[in-house]
């Protein structure tokens, strides 16, 4: 077939050998989920619960994922440039809890990441070159949240401050 799926003490392993299309996931309370191999288009990832999911296939376009209202850790992509994953397309919405996302890759374009409107600290990073970043928005930026870039963690007042500095490669919306 074209998707593996190993199931461990530690998570689940979803690994495709080819193009896969259509793919829809939940992640129960608690759960771990990666998503590893081929291209994956048009796929879906919930959360029930607190858990984690990290997306380092090759391609990675269309991708949503849903959060709860618990601390969800959300991986995307893998590498930097020239030796790195592509993610386009890709909406990420947290919602409540202290939230994490990770965005890495040689290719990161048109994600948008809503960061949900609560008063828990979320944190954003991007893994890799700032070059590799295209037209990536982070909704409901709260007070309470940072931001990694380059080893740097920035905070809510800092870009308040300088709001464009990340432009055309990053825009922020604030809550």
């Amino acid at each position: 077939g074209k998707v593996d799926v190993v199931e461990t003490p530690s998570g689940t392993t979803v690994t495709a050998s080819q193009t896969v299309t259509k793919l829809s996931f939940e992640v129960i309370d608690g759960g771990a989920l990666t998503s590893t191999g081929a291209a994956i288009k048009q796929a879906k990832f919930s959360f029930t619960g607190a858990g984690s999911v990290e997306i380092t296939n090759d391609v990675a376009k269309d991708i949503k994922v849903l959060g709860s209202d618990y601390a969800d850790n959300v991986s995307l992509g893998d590498g930097d440039l020239g030796a790195g994953t592509t993610t386009k397309n890709a909406k990420i919405v947290t919602g409540a809890g202290a939230d994490s996302v990770t965005a890495a890759g040689a290719s990161l374009k048109n994600i948008k990441i809503d960061l949900g409107a609560d008063t828990e600290a979320d944190n954003v990073t991007i893994d890799s070159d700032l070059s590799t970043v295209k037209n990536m928005v982070i909704k409901n930026f709260g007070q309470q949240d940072t931001f990694t870039v380059g080893g740097d963690t920035y905070t809510y007042d800092q870009l308040k401050a300088d709001p464009k500095q990340f432009k055309p490669n990053i825009t922020f919306k604030f809550s």
